[in-house]
């Protein structure tokens, strides 16, 4: 069996990340010679609830609407 065949894990997670959170993910991955799945994995072990700002979706909405109006753009 594949080590990440979903019904191995149970569930399986596939993320969309814009352009500067990829560069960042990168960056760790080399700097540590881990994959990026390894790096993921590691900041959710550490991740408390004090470490989100109670209004972080709001952020995850104006991306997600930036990324938008310039698609917009690019097709007008």
């Amino acid at each position: 069996m594949r080590s990440h065949d979903s019904r191995y894990f149970g569930r399986r997670f596939m993320l969309r990340l814009d352009d500067a959170s990829w560069d960042k993910l990168d960056a760790l991955a080399q700097h540590f010679d881990r994959s990026a799945a390894d790096i993921i994995r590691q900041l959710i072990a550490q991740a408390k609830p004090r470490d989100f700002p109670k209004s972080w979706q709001l952020r995850v909405e104006e991306c997600r609407q930036q990324e938008a109006r310039q698609a917009n753009r690019i097709t007008s």
